[in-house]
């Protein structure tokens, strides 16, 4: 709310202390979680792919650091773990950034449309087929 209501010039939140005090003088403490199914939905299959993408890449890493050992190649296990946590990452986002979008837009617009392009502003340089 701050991010988006900012450019509202008759109320604008100060702090985050006002956003809080405000929104429970306006919406009650039910305004305080407005939203919140939505990230429970957004979060539960994301962190469901990361739990499941990190216990797969873990074990790769593993059995792969096992192999070089038994050929005397020096490993280390912080590099197994580093190697984890980044095909982890790789395998969340594809799941994370597309729901977050969704969400930011959501809160942004509800399901409103977005404005317009304006014709002078950039255009995408990527676009999906």
């Amino acid at each position: 709310r701050l991010q988006v209501l900012r450019s509202n010039i008759r109320d604008p939140f100060r702090a985050l202390a006002h956003v809080v005090q405000s929104s429970l003088s306006r919406e009650g403490v039910r305004g305080l979680y407005a939203g919140y199914s939505t990230v429970f939905l957004f979060t539960m299959p994301a962190s469901a792919v990361y739990f499941w993408a990190y216990h797969t890449f873990k074990r790769q890493a593993l059995v792969l650091e096992q192999e070089l050992r038994n050929r005397g190649v020096p490993t280390s296990e912080l590099v197994c773990s580093l190697a984890a946590g980044c095909g982890t990452e790789v395998c969340a986002s594809l799941v994370f950034t597309p729901y977050d979008m969704i969400k930011q837009r959501m809160q942004i617009w509800g399901f409103q449309q977005p404005e317009p392009r304006r014709p002078d502003a950039p255009r995408p340089t990527f676009r999906l087929p």
